[in-house]
């Protein structure tokens, strides 16, 4: 789901995208990667524990305090690239919002998750990220972990559903880079092509690179005594999910 921000963050507005100015919208594109980034991160150790000891509640406490210091870091951010000469958003001298292809209204209400706050300066822009952020990823890494039959601590059950979730976001987190990439150098005028394919000739074979090994990682740890997919002896999907799969 992360690859879903990425992408809904670059192609706003793509149109604009060869006319904008650079620093901000690069601070927008790598701001909002780093803090899903980050938020996946910080949920993923809190429904690690989770998985090995059932009843805890993510995000926790401490999970809490630490996505909330992502997010001042990335109002930080979006404050110094693209507030002005003060570097501080909504105090007339920001890039206009058209400019950055963020003259959209209102923050688009991603998932259903209250995410439509109206957007009237960068300061606005960075709510409306931490707000995709928290519904995409949390979705994402709840749904993930939350799928799962409970499976003794270690067990080879166990290790495969982890591999499951960290294998997908780690995939996430590649296909986001390489699109990121992609629309950054198209923004630069370094080329006017749809990303990823044809895109900047780089993406498509990132993408497909780090999907393959994604399913190595995964079928290595749930490929059963052979390590690989298909072998007849691969953990079930019953085992993972339960009699309900």
């Amino acid at each position: 789901m992360a690859i879903t921000l990425a992408t809904l963050l670059v192609t706003l507005d793509a149109d604009v995208a060869l006319a904008t100015p650079i620093g901000c919208e690069t601070a927008v594109l790598k701001g909002s990667a780093k803090l899903a980034d980050k938020t996946h991160q910080i949920l993923r150790k809190c429904y690690t524990a989770a998985l090995q000891a059932r009843g805890r509640v993510c995000p926790d406490s401490n999970s809490a305090l630490k996505l909330a210091a992502a997010k001042r870091r990335l109002d930080s951010q979006l404050s110094h690239a693209c507030g002005g000469n003060d570097g501080q958003c909504g105090t007339g001298d920001d890039d206009t919002l058209s400019s950055i292809g963020w003259d959209i209204g209102e923050c688009p209400n991603f998932l259903n998750s209250d995410c439509h706050a109206s957007i009237g300066d960068c300061g606005a822009i960075s709510q409306c990220v931490s707000c995709i952020d928290d519904a995409i990823v949390s979705f994402d890494v709840s749904t993930c972990f939350g799928s799962f039959a409970p499976a003794p601590n270690g067990s080879a059950v166990q290790r495969c559903q982890m591999a499951l979730c960290y294998e997908s976001f780690h995939f996430a987190a590649a296909k986001s880079k390489a699109l990121r990439k992609c629309w950054q150098k198209r923004a630069a005028g370094l080329h006017a092509k749809a990303c990823p394919d044809p895109g900047d000739g780089k993406a498509q074979a990132a993408i497909a690179k780090a999907a393959t090994k994604m399913q190595a990682h995964i079928c290595g740890v749930c490929g059963g005594s052979n390590h690989q997919c298909g072998g007849g002896d691969d953990i079930a999907a019953v085992d993972l999910y339960g009699a309900s799969f």
